[in-house]
């Protein structure tokens, strides 16, 4: 599998592509759930009569190489803030600047999948 990062243009509306990819060489995903119990009784005291899903979500961990396309957007995720200039002396060469964004909500961004085989 391979991991495609993408940075939302709007806060909360996803990407359909992702921008970047990075194949990863270890990964882990836990899924967990949270339930609760149907606390009514129906003439049954040591058991409750039914259980509800009230919260699903992943966690886990992924290890991608550090590249000069990806390890720009992984700052700018993690500090809010990052300016993009132009090496002194050059057209296509970049220098990153990640600084801490003053802002409750930072930039959000969007994880895709997709197989090895299909990598660029």
């Amino acid at each position: 599998m391979s991991v495609g990062i993408a940075k939302e243009t709007t806060r909360g509306t996803a990407v359909g592509s992702a921008a970047y990819w990075l194949p990863f060489s270890d990964a882990s995903l836990e899924e967990k759930f949270e339930n609760v119990t149907q606390d009514e009784s129906f003439a049954v005291i040591e058991d409750s009569v039914g259980q509800f899903r009230v919260k699903n979500w992943a966690e886990g961990t992924v290890k991608v190489p550090l590249t000069d396309q990806s390890l720009p957007l992984l700052l700018y995720a993690l500090f809010g803030a990052n300016t993009d200039s132009t090496h002194s002396g050059e057209s296509s060469v970049y220098d990153h600047k990640a600084s801490v964004g003053e802002s409750a909500q930072h930039i959000a961004f969007v994880l895709h999948q997709r197989p090895l085989a299909a990598v660029d």
